[in-house]
């Protein structure tokens, strides 16, 4: 696979859970990793970033089953992007809101395997 994504992080919320209508089910994930450094000062630095993460059926089940907010986790999967046409309401006048046309894009990992360590 070229499109390889492993990350190991703390789980920043309760895993959402999600049944589809079509019996599918979804978690999502928010999830922090770290990077330490030096600054130009000498003075140690730490960055967080966070990550959109999403499992499905068996891996979703699992997570649902054992993973809360806090934990600290190491994942496998791979990264998807992907857009949707949304509307968003514009305030014009004191009085006056319309609804704007706007396309959403979305960066994500698939977790093909999630452990908690």
């Amino acid at each position: 696979m070229n499109n390889k994504v492993v990350l190991t992080g703390n789980v920043g919320a309760t895993p959402k859970v999600t049944v589809m209508p079509s019996g599918n089910t979804v978690v999502n994930i928010s999830l922090a990793t770290n990077e330490d450094y030096i600054d130009k000062q000498g003075q140690p630095q730490r960055k967080t970033t966070w990550h959109n993460v999403v499992a499905w059926n068996e891996v979703a089940l699992k997570v649902s089953a054992h993973v809360n907010k806090g934990d600290f986790i190491s994942l496998k999967g791979k990264l998807n992007n992907r857009s949707y046409d949304s509307v968003i309401d514009v305030q014009v006048s004191p009085k006056k809101t319309i609804q704007v046309p706007v396309k959403r894009h979305i960066t994500e990992i698939q977790a093909f395997e999630i452990i908690k360590l």
